[in-house]
């Protein structure tokens, strides 16, 4: 047998039972294996004789325990003990030195297995994959090193809140001295600036990184990554979804020169994403405090969707399209009027499709009639389509709207009323000055 997906875990693991781990120990041409329900397996001899760190044939695994989340990301079972016999059944899985591809499921030990303090020594390693990983504060160690691994993901890892260097480099200790090591200045959590030690040698940390994703990592406050780190650089794609991320290390900006696609999702505290160099994709979403993109000069696409207080787009020479979707504005973007580019999409409300119909240059339009191309959308069913267009061309003049004289006629009377109701009040106030003066007069003629 050479494959073997989604093997059970019995709830009681002795050899007497069917499907026990240590059934595993004599499958030692395996290639591709799976193994579910380890929440239930006690640690001791079983675990131990599955034998997985001696397959020199496997090279794709899964190690997966059921779902611990309760809604509110807490775990199900939170006893110390619970979370003690985890780490011990988890500390006998280490996997096989020539592992390619492996995926970490459900893991719910407060530490690390051993064998995840000293990732480096599966140097085979191209794929990683950790998932719900409720209650570990730290991810693996010594990933850097693994001179083929090119993809990464992390999702939903709520105890998660800082990520620092070694993340990237091994260290050797704040005491560590002589010739062999760099001493490197970080940051604590308490705020003081400490020494952080990285091994001389080690090269390059990621070499081979494409593709990296952050998902759900919701606690995640801090990343540090200084300039002079040399890390990723072949990284082309990066996502992050869900956190509370301040802002982005300078080595990512510094470091990552083949980075083209960045993808930030629902950060809640980003101020900015500026000085990419060689970005040329931008995808940004549900970001409620992003004020600022500026310096990334070759970027050519961006997406914006749901950032109300985004007001700077600066520096960005190369932009040749954008997307703007926000259903809740009342109006575009004043940085509209200065971004040179060829193609603008609008997802927006009907009322403000209404108002770019209009075509009034001291309105909306005089936002973006400077662009090439516009595809505005409005009216979202619940489909997730837009009813409703406005599309225009520069070049030709061509203006084209399947608004009906129905949606015209609304945005005329929407303005109309507009402009009676500064009329009423213009009024109003001539009347009440009228009164005031002849009540003063009355006043003047009852002292004579």
């Amino acid at each position: 047998m050479v494959q073997l997906w989604g093997f059970p875990t019995n709830l009681q693991d002795n050899i007497d039972d069917r499907c026990s781990l240590g059934e595993l120990g004599s499958l030692s041409k395996l290639k591709l294996l799976s193994i579910e329900g380890l929440e239930k397996a006690l640690a001791g001899s079983m675990v131990t004789e599955a034998k997985l760190s001696s397959k020199a044939h496997l090279t794709e695994l899964e190690l997966r325990c059921s779902s611990m989340f309760k809604e509110n990301n807490e775990v199900e079972d939170d006893r110390r003990e619970y979370h003690t016999r985890i780490e011990e059944v988890f500390g006998d899985l280490c996997p096989p030195p020539r592992i390619e591809q492996f995926v970490l499921t459900g893991y719910f030990g407060h530490q690390m297995p051993k064998w995840m303090a000293r990732m480096e020594a599966f140097q085979n390693l191209r794929l990683l994959v950790i998932r719900d990983y409720p209650c570990c504060k730290q991810l693996p160690s010594g990933l850097g090193q693994i001179p083929f691994l090119d993809y990464i993901r992390i999702l939903h890892a709520p105890s998660i809140e800082s990520i620092g260097h070694p993340f990237l480099l091994p260290s050797l200790g704040c005491d560590a001295i002589g010739m062999d090591e760099t001493s490197e200045i970080t940051e604590t959590s308490t705020g003081m600036r400490q020494p952080y030690h990285l091994s001389c040698g080690v090269g390059v940390a990621f070499p081979k990184l494409r593709e990296l994703v952050f998902d759900q990592v919701i606690e995640w406050r801090e990343w540090d990554w200084d300039e002079q780190v040399q890390a990723m650089p072949v990284l082309q794609s990066l996502r992050i979804d869900s956190c509370k991320l301040r802002r982005l290390p300078p080595g990512l900006a510094c470091q990552t020169r083949s980075l083209r696609k960045l993808c930030l999702v629902n950060i809640l505290h980003l101020v900015s994403v500026e000085n990419f160099p060689s970005l040329v994709e931008l995808h940004l979403s549900q970001n409620p405090e992003l004020q600022r993109v500026t310096n990334n000069s070759s970027l050519q696409k961006i997406e914006i969707t749901n950032c109300p207080v985004l007001v700077m787009l600066e520096d960005l020479p190369a932009l040749q399209s954008m997307t703007w979707d926000d259903l809740d504005a009342e109006t575009l973007p004043e940085y509209l009027r200065e971004v040179e580019i060829n193609k603008l999409d609008v997802k927006c409300s009907l009322r403000l499709l209404q108002m770019i119909y209009l075509r009034d240059a001291t309105s909306e339009w005089g936002k973006i009639q400077h662009v090439q191309r516009l595809n505005a959308r409005g009216g979202r069913q619940p489909d997730g389509t837009y009813k409703h267009y406005v599309l225009y061309a520069k070049a030709t003049s061509c203006f084209d709207t399947n608004l009906t004289s129905t949606c015209r006629l609304q945005v005329h009377a929407l303005n109309k009323l507009r402009i009676h109701s500064c009329l009423d009040l213009h009024v109003g106030y001539l009347q009440i000055h009228a009164i005031a003066v002849q009540d003063f007069k009355n006043q003047c003629i009852f002292l004579l």
